[in-house]
Formats: C-alpha cells, structure tokens, sequence
C-alpha cells in the first residue's frame, strides 16, 4: 500500500472522514494523471473515495466514480444504486430516489434475468418509492411504518 492510502484509511480509522475524502480526491486525481484511470493505485484509491463517500452519506456523489470503475452493468454497480434508492427513500426524497429505482430494476432484469432475487428486490424498492411518492402527495407524513409496509408488500 502507498504512503497516502495508509494515511487515508488512517484518517478514516480515526473518523476524520471528511479529511480522509480530501486526500483521497487528490490521491485519485494525482494517480489518474500520472499513471491513468486504469492503472492498479488509481482504481485502489478510487474505490477508496466511493467508500468515504458512501460512509459520509454522499451516495449520488460515489454512483459515478462507480460507474466509471465498473460500468453500469456491473453487480457492484447495481448494489450501489439498490443501498442508494434505500438511502434516498429513508432521507424522504421519493422524487430522486424513482429515477435510480427504475434503473436498478431495468438493469438488474437485463444483467440478471427477471427470476432473479437481486431484480425482485430492485421491483419491490420502486414499488416502495413510487408508494411513498404518492403518500406526499396526499400529504400524509411518511414513516418507517409506511416504509415497512410497502417493503414488504404488506398493506398500508
């Protein structure tokens, strides 16, 4: 391991994590223009960021540095927009949440066939999110009771 990732899963370790994605960031940019997006320590310390990411709650910020890491169509990719739409919803933002929802259910059927666990779980998210969108929409107030119910598929 490098000097800087040492120093980074450091600063982690000791909560600093915000400190810890400012130098990941610029270990990444750093390594990407010396060595490339492809090579070894780039991809190490990219994956690195979209770890700080995700811990610090900045899921949308980590989807595209995913993205680029493993495509679109990749299981890790899926997961991510799958724990995302979970963080979304959670945060009671239906309305960026459906968008990602609908990816992951198009993509998990595409990459994993519609039987598939990973695409019934992608369908039971959008349907919770398109759930919750219609409950603010009569302004009921969303709770974790909701969120259970259309989870499940039980009735609200």
């Amino acid at each position: 391991r490098s000097a800087a990732r040492k120093l980074i899963e450091l600063l982690e370790e000791r909560g600093k994590v915000a400190e810890a994605e400012s130098l990941a960031r610029e270990e990444m940019s750093t390594c990407s223009s010396q060595h490339g997006p492809e090579h070894p320590h780039t991809i190490k310390v990219t994956k690195l960021l979209t770890r700080l990411l995700r811990e610090q709650g900045k899921g949308m910020a980590a989807l595209p540095l995913l993205r680029a890491l493993h495509g679109d169509r990749h299981p890790r990719t899926m997961h991510a927009i799958s724990a995302l739409v979970v963080e979304l919803q959670a945060e009671g933002r239906a309305a960026e949440a459906e968008p990602l929802a609908r990816e992951a259910v198009e993509l998990s059927i595409s990459v994993l066939g519609e039987g598939h666990p990973f695409a019934l779980i992608a369908r039971s998210q959008l349907t919770a999110v398109l759930k919750m969108k219609a409950c603010s929409m009569d302004e009921e107030p969303w709770s974790s009771k909701h969120a259970s119910a259309a989870y499940s598929g039980q009735p609200l």
